[in-house]
């Protein structure tokens, strides 16, 4: 056994020498290790916008839908300053194309307005994100068919949606007589919809923890808003945890137990997110 090691040994160091020539020109020059250092560092947002966007958004961040439109756009700026520094090269063309990618997924997410909602109902952000980033001549003309977009979301999916609470409480406010001064008062106020007073208010100062779909859960004034925010703001940004559950029933359905009816794997699989979630 040891004659064999040290027969493998002298033939590797014989490898080696024989080698050492082409060996030398695998080394990198340090113009090439500060290249590999340039891109580490243009890659490094994609990375950490990859991170916070892949997790299962326990409290309504890291990995909500709301946050899936300013990822974007933090990425877009990021390639169009390095456009500014690298105008020849292969790395110009890589930023290039990298740019033209994004750029077509961006236009992409005009396909529905649920990127835009989503972030509109964060009530840190509200209309105010667009009005206060998209002032370029490019994104300024967006401003109104996004607004349109959200409103008309909410006229045919969740205007109409009325508690039987909130008709008993209107129709007790009609049956009220005015006395002449308040109908005078009255005359020229119209009564707004909860999309407008959620429109017209002042976006929150809140923590960067803060959890948006708790702040809905406690505003039971607005019914139809709160059930536009639960079902937007309940969206995943990415697939990543549906992949990952997707990939555990690997774990659940084994050889002893591939008769399970579907019924029975989605139930055990929600289970086991709920149970890591700590819910």
């Amino acid at each position: 056994m040891i004659h064999r090691a040290l027969k493998l040994r002298t033939q590797i160091m014989l490898f080696c020498a024989m080698n050492i020539d082409d060996l030398k020109e695998d080394v990198l020059s340090q113009d090439e290790w500060s290249e590999l250092k340039e891109i580490e560092s243009i890659l490094q947002p994609f990375q950490e916008v990859t991170k916070w966007l892949e997790g299962n958004a326990k409290d309504a961040h890291h990995g909500s839908i709301w946050e899936a439109l300013p990822a974007v756009e933090l990425l877009l700026m990021h390639l169009e300053e390095l456009k500014k520094v690298h105008r020849t090269g292969h790395i110009a063309t890589s930023v290039n194309l990298a740019w033209t990618k994004l750029e077509e997924y961006y236009q992409l997410m005009d396909d529905t307005p649920a990127y835009a909602v989503a972030l509109f109902l964060h009530p840190k952000f509200r209309f105010n994100y667009f009005k206060n980033r998209w002032t370029t001549k490019t994104l300024q003309p967006y401003l109104k068919p996004t607004l349109a977009a959200i409103r008309k979301l909410y006229n045919t999916e969740y205007r109409n949606n009325v508690t039987e609470t909130t008709l008993q409480a209107l129709d007790t406010e009609k049956q009220e007589k005015e006395d002449i001064f308040t109908t005078f008062l009255n005359k020229d106020i119209q009564l707004k919809d909860e999309f407008d007073t959620y429109f017209n208010g002042a976006p929150l100062v809140v923590p960067n923890d803060f959890n948006p779909i708790q702040w809905w859960a406690n505003n039971t004034g607005s019914p139809q808003m709160m059930n536009m925010a639960f079902d937007m703001l309940s969206i995943p940004a990415m697939s990543a945890e549906t992949e990952r559950v997707f990939s555990g029933a690997k774990l659940t359905i084994s050889s002893s137990r591939n008769r399970l009816d579907e019924d029975i794997i989605e139930a055990t699989e929600c289970l086991n997110r709920w149970y890591r979630a700590g819910l």
